[in-house]
C-alpha cells in the first residue's frame, strides 16, 4: 500500500471515529434534555393530579339558624359524567396528558402525551393508540436511556401503575414481551391487552413490546 492510500485510510479512520464520537455526544444530548423535560412536566403533572384536601365539615349547630335553614338535607355528589368530561388530560405548556406511568422496577415514572408525534415524544413516552377507559391503551417512547431504554429488561410479575389525569390509579402487571418489525403496526394493537408499552431496540430494527394485565381495580386517589 501507497503512502498516499496509508494516509488516506488513516484520515477515513479518524473521520469515522470522530462521527462516531459526534454521534455519541448528540444522543447523550438528546438523552439528557429528554430527561429535563419529563422531569419538570411531572413534577407540574402532580401537583395538579393530587387530590385537593376537603374543607372541613362544620355542624350545622354551629351556624346561625338563618344559615342552618340554608342547608340542603343531602349534599348532592357532582354527576359522574360531568367529572369525567374534564378529568381525561391535563394541560401542561400547551401539550395535554393522560397521566403519568411509573414503572417501580427500573425506577421510571413519565408522564404519558395524549397526542403522538416526534417532538412530543422527545419530551415524554405518548399514547400510540387506544386508551385507558377502553382498556386498550398502547404507549410508545423513545429508547433515551431516561424513559424506554431499559423496557426490555422488564419480566413477568413486574409492577406497571398507570396514574389517570382524574386521579385514578390502574395497576398492571407484565404478562409477556414481544419483538415485532417495523410494519407490524396491526399486530402492535392486536390481542386483548389492557396496556402495552414499546419502544425500538438499540439498532431500530425491531419494537420491543411489552404486554400488560390488569393487576387490580382502578383505585381513585383520595377516595
Amino acid at each position: 500500500m501507497s503512502l498516499r492510500a496509508s494516509r488516506a485510510c488513516l484520515l477515513l479512520g479518524v473521520l469515522m471515529l470522530a462521527a462516531a464520537l459526534g454521534l455519541l455526544l448528540h444522543n447523550k444530548f438528546e438523552d439528557s434534555r429528554a430527561a429535563d423535560a419529563s422531569q419538570t412536566v411531572l413534577q407540574e403533572l402532580r401537583e395538579q393530579i393530587a387530590p385537593a384536601a376537603p374543607a372541613p365539615a362544620v355542624p350545622a349547630q354551629q351556624l346561625p339558624e338563618t344559615e342552618q335553614a340554608l342547608l340542603p338535607v343531602q349534599a348532592e355528589e357532582p354527576a359522574a359524567a360531568d367529572t369525567q368530561a374534564s378529568a381525561h388530560t391535563v394541560c401542561v405548556d400547551g401539550l395535554n396528558y393522560l397521566g403519568y406511568l411509573s414503572i417501580p422496577s427500573l425506577g421510571l415514572c413519565l408522564p404519558v402525551v395524549e397526542q403522538m408525534s416526534e417532538s412530543n415524544l422527545r419530551i415524554a413516552p405518548c399514547c400510540y393508540s387506544g386508551s385507558l377507559e377502553g382498556g386498550d391503551l398502547v404507549i410508545a417512547g423513545h429508547n433515551y436511556q431516561a424513559h424506554f431504554s431499559a423496557l426490555h429488561t422488564l419480566r413477568p410479575g413486574d409492577a406497571v401503575v398507570f396514574t389517570a389525569a382524574d386521579g385514578t390509579e390502574v395497576s398492571f402487571l407484565v404478562d409477556c414481551m414481544e419483538s415485532l418489525e417495523p410494519w407490524q403496526t396491526a399486530e402492535m394493537t392486536a390481542g386483548d391487552w389492557p396496556l402495552t408499552l414499546f419502544t425500538c431496540n438499540v439498532s431500530a430494527s425491531a419494537r420491543v413490546t411489552v404486554r400488560c394485565v390488569l393487576n387490580e381495580p382502578a383505585v381513585q386517589r383520595g377516595a
